[in-house]
């Protein structure tokens, strides 16, 4: 198991509520990326992170980058 940590600079405080809690998906997805890659990945959240990012085509800034970013994995949604 991995376990990566990230402490919020002074920008990331002002994010909002949805992409605070989409920021740890993309943190990871930096530090594992060629872990995550060949496998299937579940993300174990109470909103449905993976719905809200894929369903919105048109994210711009840092939101359109995360989907983008994440749209190579095989993501799953657990509750």
């Amino acid at each position: 198991m991995y376990y990566p940590s990230h402490i919020l600079i002074e920008v990331e405080e002002c994010y909002t509520l949805i992409e605070k809690l989409c920021l740890p998906l993309y943190f990871t997805y930096i530090k594992l990326c060629w872990y995550m890659l060949p496998i299937d990945v579940y993300v174990i959240c109470k909103t449905n992170l993976i719905k809200y990012m894929l369903s919105k085509p048109f994210l711009r800034g840092h939101n359109g980058k995360w989907t983008l970013a994440l749209s190579k994995f095989n993501l799953h949604y657990i509750p």
